[in-house]
């Protein structure tokens, strides 16, 4: 389907205000069955021979006899835009542009309702609320594409979203969001993906989000952080940020560095979270525990198949009954391998096999 022909011109003698009788067309023209074909909806423009009156419009052509040009869609008239109620005589009919379509088009097809005009494959822009929604027209029904919202610049798509490469290279598809900012500075969020859903009250709710960070705009020497917000009791606030490391909120110290976790406790299998409330992280030290679980650990020089006594740097209690600090409680057996549990220790040995190797222990228990 074509809106216009090239080279249509026929005359019809219809009177009043109903279709058109094609009369056919002069000679070196063609006719609007031959330009256009029997059921295209067409543009035309048809007036007296001194075009004093005129009408143009849209219609649809059928292979009759005589043919036929509905009156369809009247776009304007020298009857203040309504239809002519023809009288007697020769009115000529052709295919031109019409300038109301030519507009429209210009204009992106925006109205508050699909254009008559419009073709299958087009599309037309509803502006009769907020957001304007784009359609594209199959030749049958309107199909939303996406709406945007004027004032704020969103744009909003129906459905599922697929983006879609066929790059045969090693790099997919890329959605890139740029803060393209004059004055970048530090915390400045530079991208944000929300995911929302409504409350029971019908109400649009941020759930979770994404939140790209600024941290460091200095060049040459930029940083950045991606944090992870979730809804808490009706509150959207952080709950995990990494950078070089991964830091809760409330940890103490913020990034740990590469490959480091920083947080205030962790729970295995749903147990009682562990939370480190006090340590001495050196060659020899300890960690304890709230729940009062501490780990010793320790790296003595020592001769060969020697045997050692390790110094706790902590009191504890084990399962096999209380240990003091400063006690004597490890042992090395000859060539090396695990000390097995003696008594009320937990200590294991190793490295202890060849001339004066370093040996290191460690122990556990619960004070």
């Amino acid at each position: 389907m074509t809106m216009f022909a090239d080279k249509t011109l026929e005359s019809t003698t219809t009177t009043g205000t109903g279709t058109y009788g094609l009369d056919g067309a002069p000679s070196g023209w063609r006719t609007f069955v031959t330009g256009f074909g029997t059921g295209a909806l067409c543009a035309y423009y048809a007036q007296v021979a001194d075009g004093s009156i005129w009408e143009a419009g849209i219609g649809t052509v059928t292979d009759a006899t005589p043919d036929t040009l509905t009156r369809d869609t009247i776009l304007a008239s020298s009857n203040s835009g309504a239809k002519i109620n023809w009288g007697a005589g020769t009115k000529y009919l052709s295919s031109i542009p019409n300038a109301v379509i030519l507009s429209a088009l210009l204009k992106g097809n925006i109205g508050t309702s699909r254009p008559a005009w419009l073709e299958a494959g087009g599309q037309w822009i509803d502006n009769s609320g907020t957001p304007w929604e784009v359609y594209l027209f199959d030749g049958t029904d309107d199909t939303l594409i996406y709406a945007i919202d004027m004032s704020t610049g969103a744009i909003s798509f129906p459905g599922d979203t697929t983006v879609k490469s066929t790059d045969a290279g090693t790099t997919g598809p890329t959605l890139s969001l740029y803060h393209d900012s004059d004055s970048p500075a530090a915390d400045d969020t530079v991208g944000l993906i929300p995911f929302k859903g409504n409350n029971d009250a019908a109400e649009e709710t941020i759930y979770a989000r994404l939140r790209a960070v600024l941290a460091d705009a200095t060049d040459g020497a930029e940083d950045g952080r991606l944090s992870i917000d979730a809804m808490t009791a009706g509150t959207l606030a952080a709950v995990l940020h990494l950078a070089q490391g991964i830091w809760t909120p409330n940890a103490t110290g913020g990034d740990p560095g590469p490959d480091i976790i920083n947080a205030l406790g962790f729970q295995i299998d749903g147990d009682d979270a562990w939370s480190i409330v006090d340590g001495l992280f050196a060659s020899t030290g300890f960690v304890r525990f709230s729940n009062g679980f501490v780990i010793n650990w320790g790296r003595p020089t020592v001769s060969a198949n020697s045997i050692h006594n390790a110094t706790l740097s902590q009191s504890y209690t084990t399962e096999y009954g209380a240990i003091a600090s400063g006690a004597n409680q490890s042992t090395a057996e000859a060539g090396g391998a695990f000390a097995t549990p003696l008594g009320t220790t937990q200590v294991r040995l190793i490295n202890s096999v060849g001339s004066s190797q370093v040996i290191y222990f460690w122990s556990w228990g619960k004070i």
